[in-house]
This record gives structure tokens, sequence and C-alpha cells, in this order.
């Protein structure tokens, strides 16, 4: 993609597991309590040291309303990239 580009998104799906291959680039969008199924990918990742290639892009209404944010930062060494 290309800045400007335009992205849709639509309903929820998937199966919530991280891919078996770890050079699997992901995108990862939450808002508010939404967090809570990347809060476990990001653990499992930290707890292996396994390293990925994530962005994660994370809104809230009010920067007091970031949850977990020991784990977001933790997440930068395994290669969790967090933009709030």
């Amino acid at each position: 993609m290309k800045p400007g580009d335009t992205i849709t998104a639509g309903n929820l799906s998937g199966d919530f597991l991280l891919p078996v291959d770890p050079a699997k680039k992901l995108v990862w969008i939450a808002g508010g309590t939404g967090i809570t199924p990347f809060r476990s990918h990001a653990k499992y990742l930290i707890d292996l040291d396994q390293k990925r290639d994530v962005e994660l892009f994370y809104v809230v209404s009010d920067p007091t309303e970031i949850a977990y944010k020991s784990i977001w930062r933790d997440a930068r060494n395994v290669g969790v990239n967090t933009t709030y």
C-alpha cells in the first residue's frame, strides 16, 4: 500500500490465532477493550521471546484508557510496534 490508500474493514472474523509462519506480517486494529485478544497474543510472544513483525493500531477516547500499558511496552522487544 501507499500513503493515502484506503482500507475498508468489515465485520469481526477469523479464528484469533497467530499464523504458524512467524515471517507473516500482521496488522492488529483495536479500540477500547477490543484490545484483549491482542494482549493475549502479545503476552504469548513475550513469554516465548518470539519475534514477529506486528503493527498495532489501538484507539481509545483518552490516553488514561489505554489497557495493558506494560504489555505494549514489553512487546516492542518482540517486534510489536504500537500506534495510539
